[in-house]
């Protein structure tokens, strides 16, 4: 009989998980102009070396626009966006290394640190990158920094990982009514069962 219960009880948590990781897991982007659709850098702070750099339809990830990154000094764009402490999130870019040459860095910031550093990665145009950080302040910044070498960004995302939802009024219900049916079970096992019984009484 106890036996039939612990597998009861299995049976109930392994249904409370599975609501769980039925919640929608789709998050929007918190980052503002991500794929530069507005045709500029709106949204974004710039500083340094703007020369050379900018956002065009020469070559794109999707849409219509990408910023390309063409200095010979450092060029640098950054966003700030609100985040919740201790939560994750992920970040993800497209880019493009257009040129060879060993002298080009493209770096990814957080909070004005160097993440990532790309070095150059000839004959593959567009490749996918990301990075999940747990957030240590409410409010946080990413930014990309351009040191020389010519390079095409597009597609920016931020996501945060979804908060572990809270069970349902019905999952709740279930839970108690589990828990309820096993104890009364082990209840009623007691009764039967005397050697059990004068296990619990014997002194220590």
């Amino acid at each position: 009989m106890l036996q039939k219960w612990k597998w009861s009880l299995k049976a109930l948590l392994t249904a409370l998980v599975l609501a769980s990781a039925s919640a929608s897991e789709a998050s929007d982007n918190l980052i503002a102009n991500g794929g530069f659709e507005t045709g500029d850098f709106t949204s974004w702070i710039t500083a340094g070396d703007s020369a050379f750099t900018g956002v065009n339809g020469f070559a794109t990830h999707s849409g219509d626009f990408a910023a390309y990154f063409s200095s010979n000094n450092p060029f640098t764009i950054s966003q700030d966006f609100t985040t919740d402490i201790g939560r994750s999130y992920t970040f993800g870019f497209w880019a493009w290394s257009v040129q060879t040459s060993s002298s080009e860095r493209l770096s990814f910031l957080i909070n004005g640190d160097a993440i990532i550093t790309l070095l150059p990665w000839p004959n593959r145009p567009f490749t996918y990158f990301e990075y999940t950080w747990t957030a240590i302040s409410e409010v946080t910044q990413i930014g990309f920094t351009s040191s020389r070498g010519t390079y095409r960004l597009d597609d920016i995302t931020v996501l945060a990982a979804p908060p572990l939802p809270a069970p349902e009024p019905g999952t709740w219900a279930m839970m108690l009514l589990g828990f309820g049916a096993i104890g009364a079970g082990l209840r009623r096992r007691r009764q039967l069962d005397p050697a059990l019984s004068r296990a619990r009484v014997l002194p220590r």
